[in-house]
């Protein structure tokens, strides 16, 4: 067969300058300039739109461009802010778990002390209150420990050594925490560094009221004469009067003088001393002896009486 021709797709839409032909072939050249300048202004115009949008697309990706950089910066920039900060975090943390490791405490120097005053590693030197509240704390305990002397006719660092010694079988070892304390507080001492401590405080206020108590309870004991005891034994010296005025007397067999002679060294009014022994123990008739032995404070400053003049005669 001869050559075929190839099917026209018909779905087509025709250009421009098929439009024209197709015009041409129709109406003749002389009816389509108007038509052709039409199409080519429309087609001029339609180029200039695409011109148009091309710009503003061209706009709007270099805007989206410098939006992207300004994200990725501001993002750079919080990335950068953040290090920082948990870096602080960080600091801030092992500074605050070291400090806690040293646990500072508040450590006052006493009244009496003008050094500067230094800081303490031993949290049991810890002070949560005013340092005037410390010093009132101080003032209360020497007048009590005053009054218990008064009282007793006993010697100051005697009382406090008893209290120290009662603090140590509490687990507070008062020799050994003065030296450590005096690493930072050299010129201090035992009731200053007691002062400045919540927990000794506590623990010596205790053992005062401890002796306090036990001295009352002793005191009320020696008051009620024991059961044993007869009358007519407090007509007599009791053995614990006699070894003094024995040792007096320079003899085991002291004499009526001997024993006069060791009681004017109390400096007491007997017939005063007498009556209060007869209202503290409940006989009507007792030696001055009896009444001395049998009192505490009294036989003690007998004791004393007696070595103080020992010592001033050289005996």
């Amino acid at each position: 067969m001869g050559n075929s021709l190839a099917p026209i797709d018909v779905t087509t839409p025709l250009g421009n300058n098929e439009i024209v032909s197709f015009v041409k072939a129709i109406r003749g050249e002389d009816r389509t300039n108007d038509l052709i300048d039409a199409v080519e202004r429309n087609a001029a115009l339609e180029n200039k739109k695409i011109e148009t949008l091309g710009k503003k697309i061209d706009s709007i990706g270099k805007n989206i461009n410098t939006q992207t950089d300004a994200i990725n910066s501001l993002n750079d920039t919080l990335k950068n802010l953040l290090g920082l900060l948990c870096t602080s975090i960080d600091n801030s943390t092992s500074i605050a778990r070291e400090a806690a490791n040293r646990q500072p405490t508040i450590v006052v120097n006493p009244p009496i002390n003008t050094t500067e005053v230094k800081s303490a590693a031993n949290p049991l030197f810890y002070s949560s209150i005013p340092e005037k509240d410390c010093r009132a704390w101080t003032e209360r305990v020497r007048d009590e420990i005053d009054k218990i002397c008064k009282d007793e006719n006993s010697e100051r660092n005697s009382i406090y050594r008893q209290i120290y010694a009662s603090m140590k079988t509490s687990g507070y070892d008062i020799d050994n925490l003065l030296a450590e304390y005096k690493k930072v507080n050299p010129k201090s001492n035992r009731i200053a560094m007691i002062a400045y401590s919540d927990a000794l405080r506590e623990c010596f206020s205790k053992h005062v009221n401890n002796y306090v108590h036990k001295h009352i309870v002793n005191k009320l004991k020696m008051q009620i004469p024991a059961k044993k005891t007869v009358a007519s034994e407090a007509m007599h010296c009791p053995e614990n009067v006699k070894q003094i005025v024995c040792r007096f007397a320079g003899t085991d067999n002291p004499s009526g003088v001997d024993y006069s002679r060791a009681y004017k060294l109390l400096g007491i009014d007997n017939v005063e001393f007498l009556a209060e022994a007869r209202k503290r123990i409940g006989y009507q008739n007792m030696a001055l002896g009896y009444a001395i032995g049998t009192n505490p404070i009294t036989l003690s400053r007998l004791d004393r009486a007696v070595t103080e003049y020992l010592n001033k005669e050289n005996k």
